[in-house]
C-alpha cells in the first residue's frame, strides 16, 4: 500500500525509507483537510506513531511549499515533552524523519551539558525537543529565542500537568508567539487540559483517534494468585512460558528491582533494570541496552575486528566508554583466535574476534570499530 500523497515530499521519503507501507490513525488524521494550518488537540495512546504525526502535522508550518529548510538564526518549532527519556526519544524520531529536509535539531533536557545545549541552540536549530524546565531555564537566560517559533507541540500534555509543570508550560506558552499553532498531544482530555486549550488554542480542531474510549485494547490482563514466597518463582516461569522478546516487570521498590534482576541474571535472562537512583548516564545505558536486544542483536551477530598485539589489548582495556563495564582477554576460540570480551553495565557479554593473521591495525581505528559496532 502506497503513502498518501499529501505528505511532505522529505517526510514521504524518509517513511519510505524506514519502511512505512501505511499509516497509523493519529498519522493518517493529520493529512486530513483543514488539519494542516490548524491548532489541534488530540488524543493519542503511546505507541499510536503519535511522534512521526505531529512532526508530519507542523511540516506545513515549518516548509510550506519547500521541500527543505532554510537556514535559521531562530527555531521553526518547539516540542515539549515530560521526561528527558521521551525528550530524546522524540528527538530521534524527528531528526530521520526531517533528516532529507536539512532540519537541525536541538535536545535541552534536564541532566545534560547546558553548555553543549547552548551550542546546538546558538548553531541554528530548526526544531527544538526539551522538558518543561529546561526549556525555561534557556528562555530565562536567553539561549533560547522564541520570536521565530511557527509551532508548539505539547507531547503528552495530561501528563506534564499531572507531574505539576502547569506553571512551566505557561510560561512557555506566554513567551512564544500569538501567532503560532500549537498543538497537544494526550492520552485524555480531563478538564485542566481543557482549560489550557481555550487558553492558548484557537479554534482548535478536535481529533480523537480509535481506542481513546477503550484504552490500550490490544492488551491481554491476566490475575495469576501466588504464595508471596513463590512470586520470584513464578515469574520466572511465567517468562519461560510465554516466551517474549521482550518483557518489562515493575518491582515496588529499588532494592526489589536489584533484587529480582539480580536472581533473573543468574537464571540466564537478559536483564536491564531502572530505577530512580540510576544517573542519567547509566539510564541511558540501560534504555540503549533495552533497544539493542530488542531489536534481535545478540552476541553472534556482532562483527569480527582486525588484530592487535597484548600491549595494546592492555591499553584498549584502559579505555572507558558509557557502554563497557570491563573488558579482559578471553583466551582463544576453538579456531585458535585470540578474543577479547567486552562486558557491558548490565552483565550481557558481547564477543570481539581478534584475528591473528591479518595486519595489525592502529589502536585508534580498532577503538573506532568498537564505537561504531556499540552504537549500530
Amino acid at each position: 500500500m502506497a503513502l498518501p500523497q499529501n505528505i511532505a515530499p522529505a517526510l514521504k521519503v524518509a517513511l519510505e525509507e524506514r519502511g512505512y507501507a501505511e499509516l497509523t490513525p493519529v498519522q493518517s488524521a493529520m493529512l486530513e483537510d483543514g488539519v494542516a494550518d490548524a491548532d489541534l488537540l488530540v488524543s493519542a495512546q503511546t505507541g499510536s506513531g503519535k511522534t512521526v504525526a505531529f512532526g508530519m502535522a507542523i511540516a506545513n508550518s515549518l516548509m510550506g511549499k519547500n521541500e527543505r529548510l532554510a537556514l535559521t538564526v531562530q527555531p521553526l518549532a518547539l516540542i515539549v515533552a515530560p521526561t528527558r527519556e521521551l525528550a530524546l526519544q522524540v528527538s530521534r524520531e524527528l531528526s530521520w524523519l526531517y533528516a532529507g529536509a536539512g532540519a537541525k535539531m536541538a535536545t535541552c533536557v534536564g541532566g545534560m551539558e547546558m553548555r553543549k545545549e547552548v551550542r546546538a541552540l546558538q548553531q541554528g536549530a530548526h526544531i527544538v525537543v526539551g522538558t518543561p524546565g529546561r526549556l525555561r531555564d534557556h528562555i530565562t537566560r536567553g539561549s533560547l529565542d522564541l520570536e521565530g517559533i511557527k509551532a508548539v507541540v505539547l507531547d503528552e500534555a495530561d501528563e506534564m500537568l499531572d507531574l505539576g509543570f502547569r506553571e512551566d508550560l505557561e510560561f512557555i506558552l506566554d513567551a512564544s508567539p500569538m501567532e503560532r499553532r500549537t498543538l497537544m498531544f494526550s492520552a485524555t482530555v480531563p478538564a485542566q487540559i481543557g482549560k489550557m486549550a481555550a487558553k492558548y488554542q484557537r479554534d482548535a480542531m478536535r481529533i480523537a483517534t480509535a481506542g481513546e474510549k477503550k484504552q490500550h485494547a490490544d492488551i491481554e490482563y491476566r490475575l495469576m494468585p501466588v504464595a508471596p514466597h513463590e512470586r520470584e518463582n513464578a515469574i520466572i516461569n511465567a517468562l519461560l512460558y510465554f516466551d517474549a522478546p521482550s518483557t518489562m516487570v515493575f518491582c515496588s521498590t529499588r532494592d526489589a528491582v536489584k533484587h529480582l534482576a539480580s536472581r533473573l541474571g543468574n537464571r540466564g535472562f537478559g536483564v536491564v533494570s531502572l530505577s530512580g537512583e540510576l544517573s542519567h548516564a547509566e539510564r541511558t545505558n540501560a534504555l540503549h541496552s533495552m533497544r539493542v536486544w530488542r531489536c534481535g542483536k545478540r552476541p553472534d551477530d556482532w562483527r569480527k575486528i582486525g588484530a592487535m598485539p597484548q600491549s595494546e589489548r592492555q591499553t584498549l582495556a584502559a579505555l572507558r566508554h558509557p557502554h563497557i563495564a570491563q573488558l579482559y582477554d578471553g583466551g582463544e576460540t576453538e579456531q585458535g583466535s585470540p578474543y577479547i570480551v567486552m562486558e557491558w553495565l548490565q552483565g550481557t557479554t558481547l564477543f570481539a574476534y581478534l584475528r591473528n593473521r591479518s595486519a595489525l591495525l592502529p589502536l585508534a581505528d580498532v577503538q573506532d570499530i568498537m564505537l561504531q559496532v556499540l552504537s549500530a
